[in-house]
């Protein structure tokens, strides 16, 4: 911009998608919403292509892809010229002291992980509790009382391609339910980022020696986190366990 002081900036535009099954077997949960690939599934409980209420179709990632992922960056070097006064003083006169600014947001990727989860819950796979602690030579009967629980596997999973218009409702869901436990991708998740900012001074005190003071920050925004989609209700259960 001018002598002793250098402007850097930019915006760089960044297209994350998430993840996504090869035959579509992810899960998600939007709770009232009643799956039409796999009529019959727990109320909430969707698969890549239904419909949902707004009119859009469930996508591959679960979360839709943002479009508006832009990050600015920004970054300024100014080495001051006064030489007279105390700020003469203070920065030691021209070409002794730099002072440097940067600050900008920063996208990453979302972690591959976040779609090992979802593949192989039902009806993709089945994750067997036994109800009652068993033997490890007898996975399907209590050790306490000796009782006899259906063996749950091989599990036969559905084909693929079912979608609104090729439903399968043969799936017998009473094997997979209650279903305890479905990791899954939230289907409204944003593109995690960070803002970063640092600002430095350097200060050169003789030919062989400069000091330098500087502050690093950053925060981050929209982090992956495992949170409870479907927490139970302590009031219903109490109710429950009380007719």
């Amino acid at each position: 911009m001018r002598s002793g002081l250098t402007i850097n900036y930019g915006l760089r535009w960044d297209y994350i998608r998430g993840w996504s099954e090869l035959h579509n077997q992810g899960t998600t949960l939007i709770p009232g919403v009643e799956s039409q690939p796999f009529p019959g599934a727990p109320l909430g409980y969707l698969v890549p292509g239904d419909r949902l209420p707004n009119g859009q179709t469930l996508p591959s990632t679960l979360a839709p892809t943002p479009l508006d992922d832009f990050s600015p960056r920004l970054g300024l070097a100014y080495s001051p010229n006064w030489s007279k006064g105390f700020l003469g003083a203070l920065t030691g006169g021209p070409g002794k002291t730099s002072i440097r600014v940067g600050a900008g947001r920063f996208f990453t990727a979302i972690e591959g992980l976040t779609i090992a989860y979802p593949t192989g819950n039902p009806p993709y796979g089945l994750t067997y509790t036994s109800p009652e602690p068993p033997e490890m030579a007898t996975p399907f009967v209590g050790a306490l009382s000796g009782t006899q629980f259906v063996q749950q596997f091989p599990v036969q999973v559905p084909a693929y391609g079912h979608s609104p218009s090729n439903p399968d409702p043969t799936v017998p869901w009473s094997r997979y339910t209650p279903i305890s436990g479905a990791v899954s991708y939230f289907y409204k998740n944003p593109t995690p980022y960070s803002m970063a900012l640092n600002f430095t001074v350097e200060r050169q005190i003789t030919a062989n020696t400069m000091v330098s003071a500087g502050y690093v920050g950053s925060l981050g925004r929209h982090l992956m986190t495992v949170v409870e989609a479907n927490p139970g209700n302590p009031a219903l259960c109490l109710s429950l366990s009380q007719p």
